[in-house]
């Protein structure tokens, strides 16, 4: 993914990118274009070339309030036992 003429800032809090889209909604980046979601969390790392990557550690699940801290989630046959949640 290619994105030019966007700008973004980097010091002690984070990152940010910077632009609003007050001209046009295309003069920013839009979450919903990416695989990412607010409330993700991730970790800075360096890649074998030294390039700054952020690498996603968890994904915020907004239908059930809890951090997902990775993408398996194990099939229990819950449907067997007619169980239903409390």
């Amino acid at each position: 993914m290619l994105y030019a003429d966007y700008l973004f800032e980097i010091d002690e809090k984070g990152l940010l990118m910077y632009n609003t889209g007050e001209h046009s909604p295309l003069d920013m980046v839009q979450i919903e274009k990416t695989p990412l979601n607010a409330g993700d969390k991730f970790t800075l790392e360096l890649d074998e070339q030294g390039r700054m990557f952020f690498r996603r550690t968890s994904t915020w699940c907004e239908e059930r309030g809890i951090y997902s801290e990775d993408d398996t989630q194990m099939n229990l046959p819950f449907d067997e036992f007619n169980w239903q949640p409390s």
